[in-house]
């Protein structure tokens, strides 16, 4: 299993997700030519889904950003195919003209950066990273005193 790891602390942080039907798969590697094979492997063996109890989501398959953004906005965004966000704007997604690098939205600015250069090193890092946060989080309530 290559998502053996994320997918264990993903289910440690929240909810076990959706795992993407073969019709699904389908569908996605029809629709979209080129599609990272990491994408596919994560929805199939981890899915599709809230992680970290609203952290993030990750969507089952991938969308365009005239669903999302305004007409002129998604026009700029037209290399760009969605496959998740964090909740607060920042959409998530693959700039397909540049390797299929991984990309962020800055819904603020419509800025586009590029936040990893494979969907596997993106989603490692980011449930590592979520993980990390929460278990600081608890740390930090385990520290206050008790009140009487």
């Amino acid at each position: 299993m290559k998502y053996k790891d994320e997918k264990s602390i993903i289910e440690s942080i929240g909810e076990p997700l959706d795992k993407a039907s073969k019709e699904d798969i389908q569908e996605l590697m029809d629709d979209f030519e080129g599609v990272p094979g990491d994408f596919i492997v994560f929805l199939q063996e981890v899915g599709f889904g809230n992680i970290g109890n609203g952290m993030m989501q990750i969507y089952n398959g991938l969308i365009s950003p005239d669903e999302i953004y305004d007409p002129d906005t998604a026009e700029e965004l037209g290399d760009v195919l969605l496959f998740g966000d964090d909740y607060q704007g920042y959409g998530l997604g693959f700039a397909i003209k540049d390797a299929w690098k991984v990309v962020e939205i800055d819904p603020t600015l419509g800025e586009v950066d590029i936040l990893s250069p494979d969907f596997k090193s993106f989603i490692s890092g980011k449930v590592l990273r979520f993980r990390d946060l929460l278990n600081s989080l608890e740390s930090d309530s385990d520290l206050k005193p008790e009140k009487d």
